[in-house]
């Protein structure tokens, strides 16, 4: 199976305003996946999985691209996303959390430079972190 043909293949099916974020083909606990993740900008429902899943298993039930029993799973990134620090600025003003070797702190992304980011946190006050500091950024959800 030639997964880069199959990932070019299948982000062509992928309309706007969605986009495909990974695909990856995996066993977990002796079953074969084909994980399809997708992203958007808009909120993603069940009815876009479901719509993307039907055309996606309609091409692997044409092309027949995988030799082995597998199962085809379409998902979203999620709400609570994780997201790398050089990709920190697209989440200018979204509630976040950062973990990093010592905390764990929640706020709103309010600056990001070459070295560092700045949070605004649920007291209003600005926590500068560095980032050689920081194990894990993702998006959060605030109750």
């Amino acid at each position: 199976m030639d997964l880069s043909k199959l990932k070019e293949d299948i982000s062509k099916m992928v309309v706007l305003p969605l986009r495909l974020f990974n695909l990856e083909y995996l066993n977990e606990n002796g079953t074969n996946y084909l994980r399809v993740t997708i992203d958007s900008d808009t909120d993603i429902d069940i009815d876009d999985i479901e719509a993307l899943s039907n055309v996606i298993n309609e091409y692997l039930d044409r092309t027949d691209p995988i030799d082995e029993e597998y199962v085809l799973e379409v998902t979203s990134r999620g709400i609570e996303r994780e997201f790398s620090f050089d990709e920190a600025k697209d989440y200018l003003k979204e509630y976040i959390l950062v973990k990093t070797y010592d905390q764990v702190q929640y706020g709103y992304l309010v600056k990001v430079d070459k070295s560092s980011i700045s949070i605004k946190n649920n007291k209003n006050k600005i926590i500068n972190i560095d980032a050689n500091d920081i194990v894990l950024l993702r998006t959060a959800v605030k109750f």
